[in-house]
């Protein structure tokens, strides 16, 4: 909470669109990337990554672990012999992007904190692996260990609360905590929404915990609980929650007062 309330601009909040959630991610596997500081402010504005060869290259690398089609789709059009460029409004190439993010280093300062909704680190490993392969991997923070995960936070809290029903997809917990704001998750599945979201969700959490509540949302549904988040450590890791980022989806259970 410190670091994100004095130096908000070397806190760094990430998303990536992938096609592979596991440990084993890598530079091909990621489509889409979006980055802010804890101010909102973009650090990398949302971009589908150019991968520099053609779509079909590009839909053959990711076959083994494209869910469907649509996926690929979304972000690339067709599998045929074009340039994968990306069809965003937005795109640049991996080495565009590692120059981006070390000119707001040299303007800012380095990123001290990384943010993301993840048991496993996997938007930073899937960050780190395109940095890694144009040689900008210094620019990025150590791996967040698990009481940095904003994720493990929450998971903590439905334990204290004996919410064991509760989803923690971020789709599920944002329309819980901000059920006004239908606008911003109808346009979830994209790294920038995504972002947005959770930075959303982790002010929720942040002013909760010190005992004030966010102008304009709704009631305060936390009740004041003891929480040392450095014990999260003995936490079960599954994947289950961090790969259903399906807003959409029926809401497993809700908060009550």
């Amino acid at each position: 909470m410190h670091t994100w309330a004095q130096l908000p601009k070397n806190v760094a909040i990430c998303d990536i669109e992938a096609c592979n959630l596991g440990r084993s991610i890598t530079h091909l596997n990621v489509f889409q990337i979006a980055i802010a500081n804890a101010n909102g402010q973009w650090i990398i504005p949302p971009t589908i990554i150019n991968h520099e060869i053609t779509k079909r290259e590009l839909f053959e690398a990711n076959a083994g672990t494209l869910v469907n089609n649509l996926v690929f789709s979304k972000f690339y059009g067709d599998a045929d012999e074009t340039e994968a460029r990306g069809n965003g409004k937005r795109t640049a190439t991996r080495k565009e992007l590692g120059q981006e993010l070390e000119s707001y280093i040299t303007n800012e300062g380095p990123i001290v904190e990384w943010f993301e909704w993840s048991s496993y680190n996997i938007d930073w490993l899937g960050v780190y692996a395109g940095l890694v392969s144009v040689g900008f991997e210094h620019l990025l923070p150590l791996m967040p260990t698990t009481e940095r995960r904003p994720l493990l936070w929450f998971r903590r809290i439905r334990a204290a609360l004996k919410l064991e029903n509760l989803g923690l997809s971020l789709g599920n917990l944002f329309a819980i905590l901000y059920a006004e704001d239908d606008e911003l998750l109808a346009q979830a599945h994209y790294a920038g929404p995504d972002v947005e979201m959770l930075i959303k969700v982790i002010k929720y959490l942040f002013a909760n915990l010190e005992g004030s509540q966010i102008p304009g949302k709704i009631e305060n549904y936390f009740h004041v609980i003891d929480i040392d988040l450095s014990e999260i450590n003995g936490l079960n890791d599954d994947r289950a929650e961090e790969a259903q980022r399906d807003p959409t989806r029926k809401r497993e259970s809700r908060l009550v007062r």
